[in-house]
């Protein structure tokens, strides 16, 4: 991974990584306060303590709901578990979202500069642009697909290798 830097030409800290766990507790606090916030029939706000615990021991970045619902069981929730697992799908896009958000906020704060510019060519393809999904991340047309092909892999800033740098 490649240092980023600022518009000033500064090292900025390292992207958040959404498995430590101070970046994890934030996710957690802003998704659940998030999914709270809306209208739903399966945990109880008295439960959010419970699925806190749940989610810092048991959620990863776009992890698997089917796999966290065996751990709800603690809860007691009397539904079915397709039920669990339509809401804890729920919650986990409440959870990435947070993630992104973290992200953006990073991104901003620090006023990070693409270290290539568009049209540079990579070790895995040429960059079209850079994700309005997430931050410091580029959009990258794999080698071999023709131009109007809708496929990009996202390729963050700091893992993008020039193609002459092999």
């Amino acid at each position: 991974m490649k240092p980023l830097f600022n518009q000033q030409g500064s090292e900025v800290p390292k992207r958040p990584k959404s498995s430590d766990s101070q970046v994890k507790n934030e996710i957690i606090k802003r998704g659940l306060t998030s999914f709270f916030s809306e209208k739903q029939s399966v945990f109880e706000a008295n439960q959010k303590d419970t699925l806190v615990k749940i989610f810092n021991e048991h959620w990863e970045y776009a992890c698997d709901e089917e796999e966290l619902a065996k751990y709800v069981g603690e809860l007691g929730v009397n539904v079915n578990q397709d039920a669990i697992v339509l809401a804890l799908i729920s919650v986990c896009e409440h959870l990435n979202d947070a993630y992104l958000v973290i992200l953006t906020e990073w991104y901003q704060s620090n006023a990070i500069v693409p270290p290539y510019p568009v049209g540079s060519k990579l070790d895995k393809g040429t960059i079209t642009g850079i994700s309005e999904k997430e931050a410091a991340t580029y959009e990258v047309l794999i080698y071999g697909f023709p131009e109007s092909s809708p496929n990009r892999r996202s390729v963050k800033f700091e893992d993008a290798i020039l193609a002459e740098e092999e």
